[in-house]
């Protein structure tokens, strides 16, 4: 009989705030929740996450009341915009002031860095938001909640924020005049009936329940885990102390595999990345001494018939593809077959991401550690240096 049980949660910070927002009439109201997770979630890029999803859904609205047919903005006659495509579009048409160009620019810049690259979270907010005023933020979460704050006022996802304090009975109410004093845009009607493409943008993000099976014994550790994790982050949590799931060995010497797809989670692919879904059995692994990553098998081969998805319309160019194939294989056949790709332009390249899952498949990466299923979509996006990703 398996043994199981379930620590404290991995990656999951408990909420200490709570929070009562209105939300302006013409938007959709049935996005409350997920306004009020946006300011009570302790989980920053989760944040991030859902603030982005939301001001998308009101650029869309502002841009929509202009237009005969607001219905190309879905994207599945002529192509997706980007979030940066409909700001410039929401600029020329609404002309709202520099500082809120400014914000919503750096707010995509800050959601693209802080879902793919890696890096330090308290660096990409100040180079991407950086405060601009005196009183700067006590923390970081705190410079994220407010800018997030005025943008929704601004582009009228909210009409109130009342802040509830966990250990006291006050509250205080910031009120759209004290964050927004010089708002030079109204919104219009915000409802449509996009809520399900919305939810399952959101599931992307939700922590996952995973059950870790002990590389020895028959002991399985359940834990919550952020898909955003990497595989180095989880096992730097399972060979702690507190966890007292594994004993430490030499660096390198334990990997992670998922059984259902038989896909090795490498210390710098996240679970996400790696197809991971609810209930997942993760395998760990005591790896042979000195086996690097080129020396292992991820998956057996199979074949995918994929879609790739022209950057600047709405071509596709269906093909064949191994899920051996590595991102930077693939994007040599796309540069070779005629007459789909041009080379990049100077400071540009070109990169691939699965848009079901909006997983980046990396140039050293395999479509099958990235998680592509047959009939998948990849999207070809265009990287600017310093630029993030259009």
């Amino acid at each position: 009989m398996c043994g199981a049980h379930k620590p404290q949660n991995l990656y999951m910070a408990e909420k200490q705030d709570r929070f009562k927002v209105t939300l302006k009439e013409d938007f959709d109201q049935s996005l409350l929740t997920h306004v009020e997770e946006v300011f009570e979630s302790e989980n920053l890029l989760q944040a991030v996450i859902y603030g982005h999803l939301l001001l998308e859904r009101a650029i869309d609205s502002m841009i929509g009341q202009k237009m005969k047919r607001p219905e190309v903005l879905d994207g599945k006659i002529y192509g997706r915009l980007s979030f940066h495509q409909k700001v410039g579009l929401y600029v020329a048409l609404y002309d709202p002031t520099e500082e809120q160009q400014r914000l919503l620019v750096g707010f995509n810049r800050l959601r693209n860095e802080i879902a793919h690259k890696l890096e330090g979270v308290d660096q990409a907010v100040a180079r991407c938001l950086p405060w601009n005023g005196s009183s700067p933020p006590q923390d970081t979460r705190t410079h994220v909640w407010e800018i997030t704050a005025s943008l929704f006022f601004e582009l009228g996802i909210v009409r109130s924020i009342e802040r509830l304090g966990s250990t006291k009975r006050q509250s205080h109410q910031i009120s759209e005049d004290e964050l927004v004093k010089h708002a030079r845009v109204k919104i219009g009607a915000a409802s449509d009936d996009r809520s399900k493409a919305f939810e399952t943008e959101l599931r992307k993000h939700e922590m996952l329940e995973l059950h870790f099976l002990h590389p020895r014994t028959s002991v399985t550790l359940i834990a919550d885990v952020s898909p955003e994790c990497s595989g180095e982050e989880a096992l730097q949590v399972l060979l702690s102390e507190d966890q007292g799931f594994l004993k430490p060995m030499r660096a390198g010497e334990y990997e992670l595999c998922i059984r259902r797809t038989s896909t090795l989670i490498t210390p710098h692919i996240t679970f996400g990345q790696a197809g991971a879904i609810n209930g997942d059995t993760i395998e760990v692994r005591a790896s042979m001494p000195g086996a690097g990553a080129t020396e292992r098998k991820y998956a057996a081969e199979v074949w995918l018939e994929l879609h790739f998805m022209h950057p600047r319309s709405a071509e596709r160019l269906a093909a064949e593809v191994s899920s051996q194939c590595t991102g930077e294989q693939a994007m040599d056949g796309l540069l070779s077959a005629e007459g789909f790709l041009s080379p990049p332009e100077m400071g540009e390249t070109y990169e691939l991401s699965i848009r079901r899952t909006s997983t980046p498949v990396a140039r050293d990466m395999t479509f099958g550690e990235a998680g592509a299923i047959d009939g998948d979509l990849v999207e070809v996006m265009i990287s600017r240096a310093g630029g993030g990703w259009y």
